[in-house]
């Protein structure tokens, strides 16, 4: 080798070891988050040491992928040309990139809990909950704190061997070689090895599509799949997804495929439809035959029905609601459409669909389709419609659901006098100051209305007003703090109660009580549990009681409101009402999954994978596939055409007609 030659070929090495340097080093935190991730949801995972050894490993391809995407932009720095410009770019882009690697730490910290919740990895909740991010780094600092004080240690620990191991790479090497077209050529070869590897590394490998989240779930083992993904790449791809519209199932279905999913939304018998906008539904009532009640839906927080005894809890964490479900009509076998909040609201209020966050999100198809939402349809009834909470106004983005739902009012901390004010530290309002609050508002209509109320104490860190309602003291740690605020919620509703009782419109109301979802802390591996929520439809008039067992879901409960007072006006939902018969479907988000339900059998499947079915009753864990192959190809098939009808009206705007 020349002497020109190889001075230039090592110093073109050595930045590019630098700029390879950085990436090793994330990727390998990466790794151990994900092995700190099994480590702390061993029983949530359900995999034995020797069964996690190989998601770990696969699950370095969406390592190394990530560790690539978030650094290169940093890195490219390095080859900036010119000896003071490229000293300078390259100290500003090695420090900047730390400081990412350092913050996505943290996220991973959230990530490791969220999966610890939900079962899934953080994905779109980032874009969701930009207006709340104070609120959930405060809570996160606060439930975690144990966890956060180990995290800032390591991230000490990070930043050490991050700037030793790049100083041991070698300071910005200089191409010093005579000639000019030498070091050049050196230069440039080192810039394209660099984005080679970049470009290899970020796809996952040589492989023809670049790498995919649903690459991650090859066996039939959702824990697996999980166990191979981190919380910054789900993220990331969600991110970009999001900006391209994001992925939408449709496909051509037959007559009678469309047919078999429409029976098991709508009951024909009771309702009439239009072939060209099939959800956009009608009872067959009169006008004159409306009953005119008010209505009131309660969406608790986290309320979970393991806890609630009326449920067959074990607990005695709710006992006014207890206590109300004998005076109502309880539906035992509510299923959450949500795994978040929003998606709760969504399903809830909206009766629309939460499997797919590129139609729910921001800028989502939900807000771009033409429908017939609740608020719409009572206020053309000539109802006033609320919409009211004790957050800010756009926590979770709950401010474009609330308009896109239809509601008139939206009133939210913003709208509590001083006197009403009494913030739990995290969220907004306490409970039963929200609660008095939307008591107040009802006390003065002038006119019928319909009114959602979303409650938040029982969330993390489950703040209290009071020590007095440390109630469950023969529990310990954060499961104590959990059901002690569940009664306090309990609590809350039952002050509530006890107004309403006392006031004119109370006899005049229809009281509806779900969850948005259930606490997925505190549910195990009982797939039924991790979705089962309460649900009750109390008239303070009377004519509601009793104990129905049929699986329902939160998409049930606009029509089954509007069936209940006789509503005449078309509406859209995907949901049927809890009072008609016939065959009825539901899918429930799981991440990139989903679950698809059709009594008494549970499918959990993504696009490309069948992965359990389960019996809702008989086997909540064990997987049927082998004993039951047929049930399960065929509920994969009604699944797929359930997606794809839903999805097709959607993308074709055919939830409404355009308005005459």
């Amino acid at each position: 080798m020349s002497g020109n030659l190889r001075p230039a070929l090592l110093a073109a090495g050595r930045l590019l070891r630098l700029y390879l340097t950085p990436v090793a080093l994330f990727t390998s935190a990466l790794f151990i988050s994900r092995v700190a991730l099994y480590a702390l949801n061993v029983p949530r995972l359900g995999l034995s040491p020797a069964e996690a050894v190989e998601p770990l490993l696969r699950g370095l391809r969406f390592d190394i992928a990530t560790a690539f995407i978030i650094s290169a932009p940093f890195l490219l720095f390095l080859f900036i040309p010119g000896r003071a410009a490229g000293r300078i770019a390259e100290w500003l882009a090695l420090r900047a990139l730390l400081a990412v690697h350092l913050g996505l730490s943290g996220y991973l910290l959230f990530d490791i809990n969220f999966f610890a919740d939900t079962r899934r990895h953080l994905a779109h909740e980032p874009i969701m909950a930009l207006g709340t991010a104070g609120a959930v780094v405060w809570t996160g600092l606060y439930a975690f704190a144990g966890q956060v004080a180990v995290l800032f240690m390591m991230m000490g620990a990070y930043g050490w061997l991050y700037l030793r191991l790049i100083r041991t790479a070698g300071a910005r090497p200089e191409l010093s070689s005579r000639p000019r077209f030498t070091r050049a050529a050196a230069w440039s070869a080192a810039l394209l090895a660099a984005i080679a590897l970049t470009v290899i590394g970020a796809r996952g490998g040589l492989q023809y599509k670049p790498l995919n989240v649903r690459d991650a779930f090859a066996s039939a083992r959702e824990a697996s799949g999980n166990l191979s993904l981190n919380g910054v790449y789900t993220t990331l791809q969600a991110a970009y997804e999001y900006s391209r519209g994001g992925r939408i199932r449709t496909a051509a279905l037959t007559p009678e495929q469309t047919a078999a999913v429409v029976e098991r939304i709508v009951a024909k018998d009771i309702e009439q439809t239009d072939p060209a906008y099939p959800l956009f539904r009608r009872y067959r009532f009169s006008p004159n035959e409306t009953r005119r009640k008010n209505v009131v839906l309660f969406i608790m927080e986290s309320w979970t029905a393991r806890y609630i005894a009326s449920l067959g809890g074990k607990t005695a964490a709710t006992p006014f609601f207890d206590t109300l479900a004998g005076e109502s009509l309880l539906m035992n076998n509510c299923l959450a459409n949500a795994q978040r909040t929003f998606e709760g609201v969504t399903a809830s209020a909206g009766s629309f669909p939460t499997w797919n966050y590129l139609i729910i999100g921001r800028s989502g198809l939900a807000y771009q389709t033409r429908q017939r939402p609740v608020g719409d349809v009572f206020a053309r009834l000539g109802y006033d419609t609320l919409f009211i909470h004790g957050g800010p106004r756009n926590t979770l983005g709950l401010e474009g659901i609330v308009q896109r739902l239809g509601f008139q009012r939206h009133v939210s901390m913003e709208d509590f006098t001083k006197e009403e004010y009494h913030h739990d530290g995290a969220w907004g309002m306490y409970d039963e100051n929200t609660f008095r609050k939307a008591h107040s508002i009802f006390a003065a209509q002038k006119r019928p209305f319909f009114s959602v109320v979303l409650s938040l104490t029982s969330h993390l860190p489950f703040n209290l007003p009071s020590p007095e309602f440390d109630l469950h003291t023969d529990q310990q740690g954060d499961l104590r703090q959990f059901l002690n605020s569940l009664s306090y919620a309990d609590y809350s509703l039952e002050k509530f109660f006890e107004l309403a009782r006392a006031s004119d419109y109370y006899k005049d109301t229809l009281f509806v009580i779900v969850a948005d979802h259930v606490a997925g802390f505190y549910v195990d591996e009982n797939m039924r549990d991790n979705y089962r929520i309460p649900l009750l439809f109390h008239d303070g008039g009377g004519g509601l009681n009793g104990v129905e067992q049929k699986v329902v879901s939160q998409f049930d409960i606009i029509p089954s409101i509007l069936h209940h007072l006789r509503v005449s006006e078309p509406f859209t939902a995907w949901g049927k009402s809890v009072f008609a018969q016939g065959p009825r479907a539901a899918i429930l988000p799981r991440g990139p999954m989903r679950l698809y339900i059709e009594e008494p059998y549970m499918l959990e499947a993504d696009d490309d994978h069948l992965f359990r079915l389960l019996d809702l009753f008989e086997s909540p864990i064990n997987d049927l596939q082998g004993a039951k192959p047929e049930q399960a190809a065929r509920m994969r098939k009604a699944m797929d055409d359930y997606v794809a009808f839903s999805e097709n009206l959607i993308v074709q705007n055919r939830l409404a007609p355009p308005e005459k």
